[in-house]
């Protein structure tokens, strides 16, 4: 049995781990003020993901719950 909250959590804090590592390596290549401009747009888009997820992350998982037990069979 799995806890499917968990794995969402997981991947949540992969995801920042890597936002976090992008940003990292992009001030580093980048200076002044486009830099911080870069970085508003990526955390912006970083927190529409996470809100998309977090509000409709429930009704796809119970759509592919569905599709695996179409599969699944009588």
């Amino acid at each position: 049995m799995t806890f499917s909250g968990l794995g969402r959590v997981n991947m949540f804090v992969q995801f920042l781990i890597s936002l976090s590592l992008f940003l990292q390596k992009f001030r580093a290549e980048c200076a002044g003020a486009t830099a911080i401009e870069y970085a508003l747009i990526a955390a912006g888009i970083a927190l529409a993901i996470s809100a998309v997820v977090y509000t409709l992350g429930d009704e796809i998982l119970a759509i592919f719950e569905d599709v695996e037990a179409g599969f699944a069979g009588p």
